[in-house]
Parts: C-alpha cells; sequence; structure tokens
C-alpha cells in the first residue's frame, strides 16, 4: 500500500503542494489507478490532512426536466451529453441513457438508437 510508505508529515506536505489526489500520486511518481487514488484518499481522511484547497468539479444535478429539454433538443444520447455539459465517456452515455430509459423519455427522434433502429432488407443492402 504506497500510503504506508509514506510518513504522515511526508504526505502532508505533499498534499498541500498538490491540487488534488491524483496530482498527489504524480507528485510520488506513482501510476494514477483507482485503487492508489482511494488508499491516498482513506490515508488522507485518516490523518485528518487538510484538503479544502484541493480544485473539485462541482457536482450538478441532472433533473428530470433538464434531461427532457436536453433529449428534446438533440438527436443522440452524445447530443445530449454535450446539451448537459457533461464530458462524453463510456460511463456517462451509460448513465444518461439508463436516465432517459428510468424516465421514460421517448427518444424515438434520435438518428440512431433503439428509438429510430432502421431496419434494412437483404435485398436493399444488395444494391
Amino acid at each position: 500500500m504506497l500510503s504506508a510508505q509514506l510518513s504522515p508529515e511526508e504526505l502532508a506536505r505533499l498534499v498541500s503542494r498538490a491540487h488534488s489526489v491524483t496530482e498527489v500520486l504524480s507528485l510520488l511518481g506513482a501510476k494514477n489507478t483507482g485503487g492508489r487514488r482511494a488508499s491516498i484518499r482513506r490515508a488522507v481522511d485518516q490523518l485528518g490532512i487538510d484538503t479544502a484547497h484541493f480544485r473539485r468539479k462541482p457536482a450538478t444535478k441532472c433533473t428530470t426536466e433538464m434531461l427532457t429539454a436536453a433529449v428534446a433538443a438533440s438527436t443522440s444520447v452524445g447530443g445530449v451529453l454535450d446539451y448537459l455539459g457533461i464530458t462524453r465517456s463510456g460511463g456517462a452515455h451509460s448513465h444518461i441513457s439508463r436516465r432517459i430509459k428510468a424516465a421514460g423519455i421517448s427518444t424515438a427522434h434520435f438518428s440512431h438508437g433503439q428509438g429510430a433502429r432502421q431496419h434494412f432488407s437483404a435485398a436493399a443492402l444488395d444494391r
């Protein structure tokens, strides 16, 4: 465990120089993985090291109303992500897709996907 190799004083010094747990790992020259970030975060929390100076991206709650407006203004889940200002990633795409489905919002107007999937006959494809 990476955090066990550091003295509390050394960890506090690194945290004071960094703006995120990822940056702490970078200062250590360690690979940035979820497990290592979690390990550092646990050690920092257990030692009560102040991280108020860390930059945090404020979480934005996407309401069903916001999601409905985004779907109406978009032609794909990627467009919904763009409309909402969410960085495109597989996880974000999956999450928003599930939220759209759970809310029962129609995606029939999307250019691709379940709502507007096009079916071609073999004859049409041979042309």
